[in-house]
């Protein structure tokens, strides 16, 4: 079974051998409109009503790019390259299907980086926070491109894991243990869990370091719950649906805990 720090470094290898950047594009008055239509433009100049001034302005305002994947799709690959689209690392990307002079959008990310494969493989970077990078891979399915695949690589030693993990009880039980060695300040574990309204979640540790954090849950919505205090924490669960409990570290030392979870 493939690391996900081998799939990441595969991908990267892959991207490095390609050609720096993928060949730019002549901006047709059809793409030109796509763009305008799709893109947020509050905070940029007002586009033009003229197509051949509309095809001026996109050029100005956006990096366009094209991908054909070896199923044959002609994918193009649009950045919003203006400081009008964010102060941030991170920058819109749109990415259209192109048949003829018609462009169905199919891929909408914030990153700092896409890249497109002909093996129908997008993968994009986007920074989290000063400490966290995302990086997200897509896969074309014919129509679309879809989440494959979505983790979270520590900058300071570039050690990757999951986003999330979800938490499954096994058939005639109500509680697991969850286990992590590297979780730190900044770079927490995250486990999903479905349950009902009128549980209670109880958790308890079973074993933690110097370096470890805190536990904290929250509901659907992202609604802060409660932090576990001590050694322990139960939570009636006010409604129905996805809760998520985060683990996370004391410093910038990987910490080692095993965290038990029920449900009853």
């Amino acid at each position: 079974m493939k690391t996900v720090e081998g799939a990441i470094a595969g991908l990267i290898a892959t991207s490095l051998a390609a050609s720096a950047a993928p060949p730019e594009v002549a901006v047709a008055p059809s793409l030109a409109a796509a763009i305008v239509k799709d893109f947020d433009l509050a905070m940029c100049p007002r586009p033009p009503l003229e197509a051949a001034a509309r095809v001026a302005y996109v050029r100005k305002l956006f990096a366009v790019s094209g991908v054909t994947l070896a199923s044959g799709e002609h994918m193009i690959v649009v950045r919003g390259a203006s400081p009008c689209f964010g102060g941030t690392p991170n920058q819109e990307y749109l990415v259209y299907e192109r048949t003829g002079n018609a462009f169905a959008n199919v891929l909408r990310t914030g990153a700092y980086s896409l890249r497109l494969f002909p093996d129908g493989t997008a993968l994009a970077l986007a920074t989290d926070s000063a400490v966290v990078e995302d990086r997200i891979t897509y896969r074309w399915n014919g129509k679309t491109y879809l989440v494959e695949s979505t983790d979270m690589v520590y900058d300071r030693n570039l050690v990757a894991k999951p986003e999330t993990r979800t938490v499954q009880f096994a058939p005639g039980t109500s509680s697991q243990t969850v286990t992590g060695d590297q979780v730190a300040l900044g770079f927490d574990d995250t486990f999903d869990l479905d349950a009902a309204a009128g549980q209670t979640l109880t958790l308890a540790i079973v074993k933690r370091d110097a370096h470890f954090g805190t536990v904290d849950v929250y509901g659907p919505g992202d609604e802060p719950l409660g932090t576990l205090k001590g050694n322990g924490l139960s939570v009636k669960l006010p409604v129905t649906g996805r809760y998520h409990i985060v683990v996370g570290g004391a410093d910038e030392t990987f910490s080692k805990y095993a965290l038990q979870i029920a449900v009853r």
